[in-house]
């Protein structure tokens, strides 16, 4: 291949290179980050993060193993695969976005439940979300806040934080005091509801991120492959013409060739 050629192969293979690098990684995460015993217990979360990382990985080094080595069916079938994938992502992509709306409904309908109040204590505790109350924070509570709406010291004085005069329980003593503090200011709705949109915004984001790598992926495999074709069909031609012998030489010889007795 020519200069500008080169050029095209090598940010192929690095392109792919990455996202086998990103695809091993994802099963790695799978297989032995802290999260892996949990992730086990849910079994098609931890099934899908890894046949997703493999998946990725696979094509990946394929398309890498084509450039290199030039193999036009190898790149023919990352273009096939890749394309595959990059109409799941769309569809993904806009599918989340179709979603929302519905998913954002479900959350509205949780917040409207009566032990909407006990449910949230207990999403505090377990994933020490930082927000106090449902809809109008603390004073929900009445007087009795839970420990779980209790500012840490090192957030106190800070904008997630508001001073009040409360009666809480302290676990160490076994009873209830007044005692002045400070509690988180946002409520849980407005946390939970920001949260959703941004874990949606991630999503949303992602699916069509990897529908425009994939695009460029293909169209970087299809230039290639489509070099690679020419470049096998021209050579041979030419190093035939190289080596022909001219087409008179035969004639001269004949011409001056002694004649027999």
């Amino acid at each position: 291949m020519g200069s500008a050629n080169k050029c095209l192969k090598w940010l192929f293979i690095v392109f792919n290179a990455l996202f086998a690098l990103t695809g091993i990684v994802f099963v790695g995460l799978a297989h032995f980050s802290g999260i892996a015993a949990e992730m086990k217990n849910e079994v098609g979360n931890f099934w899908t993060l890894s046949l997703f990382g493999a998946i990725v990985a696979s094509i990946s080094i394929l398309g890498v193993y084509g450039a290199y080595k030039e193999k036009g069916w190898a790149l023919i079938t990352f273009s096939v695969l890749v394309s595959i994938g990059t109409v799941i992502c769309l569809i993904g992509g806009v599918q989340n976005i179709s979603d929302r709306a519905q998913l954002s409904g479900k959350f509205e309908e949780f917040f409207e439940r009566d032990d909407v109040d006990t449910l949230l204590q207990h999403i505090q505790e377990k994933f020490n979300l930082e927000c106090c109350g449902t809809r109008i924070g603390y004073q929900e509570w009445s007087s009795q806040i839970p420990e779980s709406c209790i500012c840490p010291t090192s957030y106190q004085g800070t904008e997630k934080c508001q001073k009040t005069n409360a009666r809480r329980f302290t676990g160490s003593s076994r009873y209830w005091g007044f005692y002045q503090t400070e509690v988180y200011s946002e409520t849980c709705h407005s946390l939970i509801v920001r949260l959703f949109n941004m874990m949606m915004d991630a999503m949303t984001g992602i699916f069509f991120g990897l529908s425009i790598a994939g695009l460029i992926g293909v169209i970087m495999a299809i230039n290639i492959t489509c070099r690679i074709k020419k470049q096998r069909t021209t050579m041979p031609v030419s190093i035939y013409e190289c080596s022909k012998p001219p087409a008179y030489e035969e004639l001269y010889t004949m011409k001056f060739m002694p004649e027999q007795a």
